[in-house]
């Protein structure tokens, strides 16, 4: 009776420790590796591992006790293994592991598997040959998450019934958690969305209205100006007002992109070789972007354009000595462009026949130009520009 007290007071902590870890925000990967560790606890078993589906396998996505750094990350097929049919079948199986072992489970499976309760059980676990294993579903069928597995060292007692039970439950509440988690994260997701809609319908309806309204204003008011530097004052201030408005609609089709934890778009690659950049320089430099870069430009122009400013940036930081730096990126209707700026003295003649070249060959593949210019007030100015149009890179090679 003390024994089986004890058992259910240690699942409880197990079950509450998992399920206040995805609760409360951890990383899923973190609370898989606590989940294999109570239940190598809850078991007593010297090695445990989470098994979650990729494709038509399933990958040991945490584990914990002999072994267990050499798991991570190997896979079994789900046809004609044990793993794979407790997967499917969502029926726990438990039995000594026998027959030859495949390398880190990711050859298939040979001879027979017996269960659910008694006969051999071949191949869940690499090195495990004769050893205890018990495997339950993370969940019920057809809603199975993934298979825990659990092996004892050879010659010790195989799992009771009690074990099998307590890993049942454990299991079913973890997979309760991980599905409560799941949709917490979508609910929170879709409430994202529903900010980003809402921000951006401001900006579109409200803000860049009242930018617009007040622009025109003041281009009204021009005419009215007698003094030459008030004139030239004023039209500045409309120009700056024009490239609010079109930072403000870049913005917007920022917000209007995808949520999640994908690949960042080709703005958010760009925003990290600027920064990248910022950290040699000892500056960070300015970044100008507009039009929709993440939807309109074809990726293997993107790589073009990243490669291109990551050989321009490079160059401000080894050759140009500048205290300030501008890049621009602007996607036009058929057209994109991008501008690298800097105050510094610029590259020498040897460095321009390196550097450039690579940077012209690109967008002579495009069918774009290059050029690198000297502004008047010093410095250097590189300018990029390649078609998008039909003319453009659709019919060429585009591999970067």
């Amino acid at each position: 009776l003390y024994e089986e007290s004890r058992r259910r007071e240690t699942w409880l902590q197990a079950s509450a420790d998992v399920t206040t870890n995805l609760l409360s925000g951890a990383d899923p990967r973190q609370v898989l590796s606590v989940v294999a560790a109570r239940a190598r606890q809850l078991s007593d078993a010297d090695l445990a591992q989470v098994l979650l589906p990729e494709g038509a396998a399933l990958r040991v996505a945490a584990a914990d006790g002999e072994g267990a750094e050499e798991l991570l990350g190997s896979s079994c097929e789900l046809d004609g293994t044990p793993a794979g049919q407790v997967f499917t079948g969502g029926k726990p199986m438990t039995g000594p592991m026998t027959g030859p072992m495949t390398e880190q489970m990711k050859g298939p499976v040979k001879g027979p598997v017996k269960g659910p309760v008694e006969g051999p059980v071949e191949g869940p676990v690499a090195g495990s040959e004769g050893r205890p294993v018990l495997l339950v579903p993370l969940g019920a069928a057809p809603g199975v998450r993934g298979v825990l597995v659990l092996a004892k060292r050879s010659g010790r007692l195989p799992f009771s019934m009690a074990d099998r039970q307590v890993l049942e439950a454990f299991a079913g509440q973890a997979a309760l958690a991980l599905e409560l988690a799941e949709a917490r994260r979508d609910a929170e997701r879709l409430g994202l969305l529903e900010d980003r809609d809402r921000i951006a319908k401001d900006l579109h309806d409200v803000v860049i209205q009242r930018l617009f309204a007040t622009a025109m204003t003041l281009m009204s008011t021009v005419r009215l100006v007698d003094h030459p530097e008030a004139a030239k004052r004023l039209q500045h201030a409309i120009d700056e007002l024009d490239g609010t408005i079109r930072q403000i609609r870049s913005s917007i089709f920022a917000l209007q992109g995808p949520v999640g934890e994908a690949a960042p778009g080709l703005r958010g690659r760009i925003v990290e070789l600027v920064e990248g950049a910022g950290g040699h320089l000892g500056f960070m430099p300015g970044l100008h972007m507009e039009g929709q870069l993440d939807t309109v430009v074809p990726e293997p122009v993107a790589e073009h354009l990243l490669a291109v400013l990551r050989e321009a940036l490079s160059n401000v930081v080894r050759h140009s000595h500048a205290r300030r730096a501008e890049v621009s990126v602007e996607v036009g209707r058929d057209r994109l462009a991008l501008v690298v700026t800097d105050d510094g003295a610029g590259v020498g003649k040897a460095g321009r026949r390196s550097g450039l070249r690579n940077i012209e060959e690109r967008a002579q593949r495009l069918g774009g130009t290059a050029c690198l210019e000297v502004p008047g007030g010093g410095g250097t100015r590189l300018r990029w520009e390649v078609p998008l149009g039909p003319t453009g890179p659709a019919s060429r090679d585009l591999r970067p």
